[in-house]
């Protein structure tokens, strides 16, 4: 299943008990994967483009990324050129303190995690480095 139909699938669930909070229940139907277009119809070349290079959310940079591998360009510098264009400066700093303490690299790498408690959404990702008991 897809993001998109879990997406999906869970807003039916909602309208669903929403309706039977209500006092109407009722069914709403449910139809996974697209049903716009077929696969011969798809251009599955052009879906290479869309693939994701770097993810500063995930501490995600593809290997073949040439403009970070030659050091034009750092993977901090592309995240927060992101976070900037989609206006995103206090969301990022929260998303990223959770996705760090929960463990979320892509790799399953300690990079970045600022925590002994992997896997306890806490505020850790913050007091550490601020932390002047550090050396």
């Amino acid at each position: 299943m897809s993001l998109a139909d879990l997406i999906v699938l869970d807003g039916c669930a909602a309208v669903e008990k929403a309706l039977a909070d209500g006092g109407h229940p009722a069914t709403v139907p449910f139809t996974p994967g697209r049903v716009d277009t077929r696969q011969e119809l798809t251009n599955i070349e052009m879906f290479t483009w869309l693939k994701s290079v770097v993810d500063g959310f995930r501490n995600y940079v593809a290997d073949d990324y040439a403009p970070i591998t030659s050091g034009r360009v750092s993977p901090e510098e592309l995240f927060l050129d992101k976070a900037y264009l989609l206006s995103l400066a206090p969301e990022w700093v929260a998303l990223v303190g959770g996705l760090r303490a929960r463990g979320a690299n892509h790799d399953g790498s300690k990079h970045g995690l600022f925590t002994d408690r992997v896997g306890v959404l806490s505020n850790d990702f913050f007091v550490n480095p601020t932390s002047v008991d550090l050396e």
